[in-house]
């Protein structure tokens, strides 16, 4: 299992990921930027999933701009 996180450039993107993510039956949680991650917006979307390329691919669908940071 993949643990990563989604950074966004604002909070709404950081809403409709979720929205999505539910929808694909994704386990996602919106929390707090971490420090050591940049971004623009101060909310991002932790996930689990097994494969990081169908977040990507559902997000770009959604036309949601985003940046994948696997920890």
């Amino acid at each position: 299992m993949i643990k990563a996180y989604i950074l966004v450039h604002t909070s709404a993107c950081a809403f409709m990921s979720e929205e999505v993510l539910n929808k694909a039956k994704i386990y996602n949680k919106l929390v707090s930027t971490p420090r050591e991650f940049s971004s623009d917006c101060g909310m991002s979307v932790y996930v689990e999933c097994p494969n990081v390329d169908e977040i990507s691919q559902i997000l770009n669908e959604n036309k949601i701009e985003h940046i994948i940071k696997i920890i």
